[in-house]
C-alpha cells in the first residue's frame, strides 16, 4: 500500500515517517508526493555528484531538487548516513522493504495551487481540452489561462500531456500516474462579500435566462460547498447575501413559492437579458401542493 508523507519528516529507518492524505504545500521551491518502500527507477540527472548524494536528510535532499535544473523526482534511503538520488522522472516504481522514500516533484503555473486528485476518464476535461507534446507545468496554465471556463489542469511530465478541467477540485482524491493537479487560487464563496452595490436594477421577477447552475454534486465538486439551497429558512436576501459572499455567482435565482416550497440557485454566468416568466411547474410530482412556481431573478452586475 502507498502512502502520501509529510514533506518535513526526516530520513530515519529507525522512525515511521507520517502519513499524509494530501500533498504539503509551498510558495516557494516544489511539492512533493512521497511514498515509503518504493523505489523510482528514472534516470539520474547527469551530474554524477547527485546519484547520490550523501549523509542528506529527506528535507535536504528535496531541496537539492529545487535548486537542481531537470530534477523532478529524488530516491532517498538509509545507506551513507542518508543517500540522495536526484531523478530526471520517476520511472518505473519498484516496491523494496528497506525504508526507500521515493518523491515526485510537483510544480504549478503561477496563480495556481497544486493538491492531489484526477478527473478519472476524462470526466471534466473540456471539450478538446486534452493536448499533447506540453512541455511544461508552466505551459499547461498557460493554455487554462486562455480558456474562461478552465478551472484547473493536470500536467503528466512523463507523457507530456495536458488536461484542462472545468472544475476547481478533483472528482477522485488519488493521484493518475505522475500527474501534477492545478487548480486557479479563486475560491468560492467566501467568508466576505466580494461584490459592492450599485444602483442598477439587481432584481427582478422570473427565471435567470442565460442561466447556468451547477446542481449540488457537481457545486461541491468545484467549490466545495454546495450552491443550492432549500428549507424554510431560505429567503430572497439570504439568497442575494449568498451570491454576493461567492465571486464565482454572477446570477441567483429565488423561487418564492412552488410546489417544493423557498428554493435559492445560485448561477455563474453572467447575463444582461431580463428575466422573462417563472418556471413552469405543472409537471411537480403528485405527492407535492399543486400551487404555482414563483421565481425572482437576482443579477450581481444589474440591468440598465
Amino acid at each position: 500500500m502507498k502512502f502520501i508523507i509529510a514533506i518535513s519528516a526526516m530520513l530515519s529507518l529507525a522512525t515511521a515517517l507520517p502519513i499524509r492524505t494530501s500533498v504539503d504545500i509551498q510558495e516557494t521551491g516544489g511539492a512533493y508526493t512521497c511514498e515509503q518502500n518504493q523505489n523510482y527507477l528514472g534516470g539520474c540527472i547527469s551530474d554524477s555528484s547527485n546519484c547520490p548524494s550523501t549523509g542528506v536528510s529527506l528535507a535536504q535532499c528535496q531541496s537539492l531538487c529545487d535548486t537542481t535544473t531537470g530534477c523532478n523526482a529524488i530516491v532517498t534511503n538509509g545507506k551513507s548516513g542518508g543517500s540522495c538520488y536526484l531523478k530526471t522522472k520517476q520511472g518505473t516504481v519498484s516496491a523494496t522493504s528497506d525504508g526507500t522514500v521515493s518523491c515526485l516533484r510537483s510544480t504549478c503555473a503561477s496563480g495556481y495551487t497544486i493538491v492531489i486528485g484526477d478527473e478519472p476518464n476524462w470526466g471534466h476535461v473540456m471539450a478538446g481540452g486534452s493536448k499533447k507534446d506540453t512541455s511544461s507545468s508552466g505551459a499547461c496554465g498557460s493554455m487554462c489561462d486562455a480558456q474562461d471556463k478552465c478551472l484547473s489542469y493536470e500536467w503528466y511530465p512523463t507523457r507530456q500531456v495536458c488536461n484542462l478541467n472545468i472544475v476547481a477540485q478533483p472528482s477522485d482524491p488519488n493521484r493518475h500516474e505522475d500527474s501534477v493537479y492545478c487548480i486557479k487560487k479563486t475560491t468560492a464563496p467566501t467568508a466576505h462579500p466580494t461584490f459592492k452595490p450599485s444602483t442598477r436594477t439587481r432584481v427582478l421577477p422570473g427565471w435567470c435566462r442565460e442561466w447556468r447552475h451547477q446542481n449540488t454534486r457537481q457545486s461541491r465538486e468545484m467549490h466545495g460547498t454546495a450552491t443550492y439551497f432549500t428549507g424554510t429558512s431560505v429567503t430572497q436576501k439570504s439568497c442575494i447575501d449568498r451570491c454576493d459572499e461567492s465571486p464565482r455567482c454572477h446570477q441567483a435565482v429565488f423561487e418564492e413559492s412552488g410546489p417544493w416550497g423557498p428554493q435559492c440557485w445560485l448561477g455563474n454566468r453572467k447575463s444582461s437579458i431580463s428575466p422573462k416568466g417563472s418556471r413552469n411547474c405543472s409537471n411537480a410530482p403528485a405527492s407535492r401542493p399543486r400551487v404555482p412556481c414563483v421565481d425572482f431573478c437576482y443579477n450581481k452586475e444589474g440591468w440598465d
